[in-house]
């Protein structure tokens, strides 16, 4: 879901432990806890009350899932990468310019 590291949690504790203090950082992280859990209690709550109310079931929604985009259901090859062309044409062999005589 979300692609944060150790490194990037470390960071955000010691961020926290700067702008709350050692003394509130345990009653400030208690609070997002019980904030977080609330959140997902009642997403939880939403999508069984629009399951309900569409009257769809389990198989449905598996059957919906196959319907996204973003999901290939069929693994492709790699496509090739294209050849690269050169953004300049190398120099020609030219003769040399007759000089024009009337040219003075």
């Amino acid at each position: 879901m979300l692609d944060i590291g150790l490194g990037e949690v470390a960071l955000i504790a010691l961020i926290a432990l700067l702008v709350f203090g050692p003394d509130r950082l345990p009653k400030v992280a208690a609070d997002a806890a019980r904030v977080l859990r609330q959140v997902r209690s009642v997403a939880a709550s939403a999508r069984a009350d629009l399951v309900d109310s569409a009257g769809l079931t389990a198989e449905d929604l598996a059957d919906l899932r196959d319907l996204d985009p973003r999901v290939d259901p069929v693994p492709r090859k790699p496509r090739p990468s294209p050849p690269v062309i050169p953004t300049s044409t190398p120099p020609t062999a030219q003769a040399d310019p007759v000089p024009d005589p009337d040219w003075t």
